[in-house]
């Protein structure tokens, strides 16, 4: 299991996180949820990265590189401190960071190699849908740069189309006049289309999130040497090459190798992070997107999803999910009906048991594991909190109106 330990970085004082299947965070403005998630998934990307090779321990810990470099990747720079800890650990690598430095071991309790193809979802997304991608390159950040870039692959690859969770409606990208299209029927029937550009503030939320996740779910389950990029492909045929050419080492042991250099090149999971995936989105279709996200994530039995949310609709609908899960072996065999029931609620691929879910609450510098009763996420949060605070102000209301 991937835990992290953070002390006196940014808002947080003291955390303490679980990463399950789901991991989902909720919060007020400003309480650390992006930050647990945007190391979260930094340290999962620098896994990957010391994995396969791509990067060396030396040039992640020497001169400060992880605060101002890898950090600073998702702005994180400021966050740090002296008095700065983290403890990460992954199950290729434990990080930990302390007295400003960080130091990298292996973790030797997990013997299996898997790579992780890693993806941050910044809230500011909705950017990429209102200007096309060769005007905005410059002043972008870094993560959002590497969205950009992943959103170009995704409309080249679903350019003739694909439907979207939401609405009805339909992607498609014309590459010639590099224009993103939005396409439907209205209530009569009759099609039309809207450029991605002026349609509403959901759709451009949402496009940048739905169409590279399922972009790369897709890359990752057809992975092979295809999905890498030329220098990754160099550097697997130096090291094949190196083994093969190597007349002192058996053929068993070279074979044992050669199953260790493709374990470290293929991708086996999707590890997706999304920031306030309710983004602009009314509560149903919130609830859509939000399962849409849970049956790219139960594609692979591998795949994490790490959600940050203001939403109170997305912590009951996750409620739902769970009970789904609860109730789906206990129907018959033979009671289609009933399973046909089951699943216009919650989609079949969309289920998920309870044991693969994590909500932590962040408030006052810490990080809350939500209870749960009989696997049931607890109504007890913030969010639900503020929804009854409404209706406890309406009372209020009532009665100052009782004294006139």
């Amino acid at each position: 299991m991937t835990t992290i330990e953070i002390q006196n970085v940014g808002p947080l004082q003291s955390a303490y996180v679980e990463f399950k299947k789901c991991t989902l965070f909720i919060g007020e403005q400003g309480a650390g949820k992006s930050t647990i998630a945007k190391l979260y998934s930094l340290f999962t990307w620098l896994e990957k990265g010391l994995l396969r090779h791509t990067i060396s321990e030396y040039s992640v810990v020497k001169y400060n590189r992880f605060k101002n470099k890898y950090a600073a990747y998702h702005n994180l720079k400021s966050y740090f401190s002296e008095h700065s800890y983290i403890l990460y650990t992954g199950e290729q690598y434990v990080f930990e960071y302390k007295n400003e430095h960080l130091d990298i071991r292996r973790n030797d309790s997990n013997g299996e190699l898997n790579s992780a193809k890693v993806m941050y979802v910044p809230a500011e997304r909705n950017l990429l849908s209102v200007v096309e991608s060769g005007k905005l390159q410059s002043g972008l950040s870094e993560s959002m740069q590497t969205l950009m870039e992943e959103l170009n692959n995704a409309k080249a690859y679903y350019a003739k189309g694909v439907d979207l969770p939401i609405g009805g409606m339909n992607f498609t990208y014309d590459r010639l006049n590099k224009v993103s299209w939005l396409n439907g029927k209205n209530l009569n029937g009759r099609e039309f289309k809207i450029a991605l550009k002026e349609a509403s503030s959901g759709y451009q939320s949402l496009m940048p999130m739905t169409l590279v996740c399922h972009y790369l779910s897709d890359l990752v389950q057809n992975s092979g040497a295809e999905t890498m990029d030329y220098k990754e492909q160099q550097r697997l045929q130096q090291e094949v090459d190196k083994i093969m050419e190597d007349n002192k080492i058996s053929d068993t042991v070279k074979n044992a190798m050669l199953r260790n250099i493709s374990a470290r090149y293929r991708y086996t999971e999707n590890v997706n992070v999304v920031e306030e995936m309710e983004q602009n989105l009314y509560p149903e279709s919130q609830k859509r997107v939000l399962f849409d996200l849970l049956s790219i994530n139960n594609r692979l039995e591998r795949n994490k999803l790490v959600l940050t949310t203001h939403s109170p609709y997305l912590v009951n609908y996750v409620t739902l999910v769970v009970k789904a899960a609860m109730i789906e072996p206990q129907i018959p065999a033979d009671a289609v009906g009933l399973k046909d029931s089951l699943y216009s609620i919650v989609p079949a691929e969309s289920i998920m048991n309870a044991s693969d879910l994590a909500i932590y609450e962040l408030r006052d510098g810490e990080a809350r594991l939500l209870e749960n009763y009989d696997g049931i996420p607890s109504d007890l949060n913030y969010l639900n909190q503020q929804m009854a605070e409404t209706n406890y102000l309406f009372d209020q209301l009532l009665d100052i109106e009782e004294q006139i």
